[in-house]
């Protein structure tokens, strides 16, 4: 018969005091990285709306006594954007919040559930950001048709492709989306995957050994400011997504500068709905969370340019 007592096996074990809890990637398309954000839309903004104005006019050599001077002009057109509402919600019952307070932790646990709750509204907006939704009628940064789309027939995967021809070739794609669009817009970003980053990262110059990605952004004139990777540019999640049909395989690049006359979005703050709006279904409470957010509203297509490319096989 055991002598220990009936809480041996407790007594004998060692609590840890940490939590193990899932590490969350960053949300680049929500959280301001790839596309200039602005947290400024408040409860009952319906649409957003934005006037461009357009300038037309040129000039002509006239003589000193000419009455019949050419004329400019401006004329202006209106841009108008639905907002959208992202919103999920939190329950505890009854037993629950009774259990958790004779604890000692119902904050804690409240608090956790919160934070699940505005990771899942945070996702959510990152998806509409970056393809935006089809039964909304709106597109993302990603799947916008009007921005140039060239599909390139460079494969940067063939063991023969060295630093230099990556180099080149990268180089060559800004040297087109800026004359493209009249010398006016420089791109200042590449978004790429997170294959192709690597690619970029592994690969050296021939003559200074010099990574790839360095040479194209911290070089001698460097053509960019900034490379950037995100998973959403991957085959896969294009043609998850309805950008690309099934087994395209072809990646997507953007070339284009972070400038938020070019692209932007305008979210809000992620909080609780008014105390009047949790609901109550039998012994459970249900606490209802949002967020507002425009599509990512990309105000000059010419400046941006989509390259497709093979993926990594």
């Amino acid at each position: 018969m055991a002598t220990g007592g009936l809480n041996l096996y407790d007594a004998l074990t060692k609590k840890l005091p940490e939590v193990i809890t899932k590490r969350y990637r960053d949300l680049p398309f929500e959280n301001g990285t790839i596309v200039p954000t602005v947290t400024d839309l408040q409860p009952g903004d319906a649409e957003l709306s934005r006037d461009l104005l357009e300038e037309v006019g040129d000039a002509e050599i006239v003589g000193d006594d000419t009455t019949n001077f050419p004329i400019v002009d401006l004329s202006a057109e209106e841009d108008r954007y639905k907002i959208l509402m992202v919103a999920n919600g939190f329950s505890f019952t009854y037993n629950q919040i009774a259990a958790y307070e004779r604890a000692g932790n119902f904050q804690q646990v409240n608090n956790r559930k919160m934070m699940v709750a505005r990771r899942g509204i945070a996702e959510r907006m990152n998806k509409l950001a970056a393809f935006g939704n089809a039964g909304q009628g709106i597109t993302g940064f990603l799947n916008n048709p009007n921005v140039p789309l060239d599909n390139s027939s460079f494969d940067p995967w063939d063991a023969n492709t060295t630093g230099d021809d990556l180099s080149d070739w990268v180089q060559e794609q800004v040297e087109v989306a800026y004359t493209a669009n009249n010398n006016s817009y420089m791109p200042s970003e590449l978004l790429c995957s997170t294959e192709f980053w690597f690619l970029l990262n592994r690969k050296r110059m021939s003559d200074s050994g010099e990574k790839v990605i360095n040479h194209l952004t911290q070089g001698e004139n460097p053509p960019l400011r900034r490379i950037v990777w995100s998973s959403e540019t991957r085959s896969s999640a294009l043609e998850a997504n309805g950008v690309q049909a099934a087994n395209t395989d072809l990646d997507r690049l953007v070339l284009y500068p972070l400038d938020e006359m070019v692209v932007d979005r305008h979210n809000s703050t992620v909080g609780l709905l008014p105390p009047d709006y949790i609901q109550t279904k039998g012994t459970r409470k249900i606490y209802p969370m949002f967020g507002l957010t425009s599509p990512t509203m990309i105000n000059i297509p010419y400046a941006m340019r989509y390259i497709t490319v093979a993926k990594k096989p």
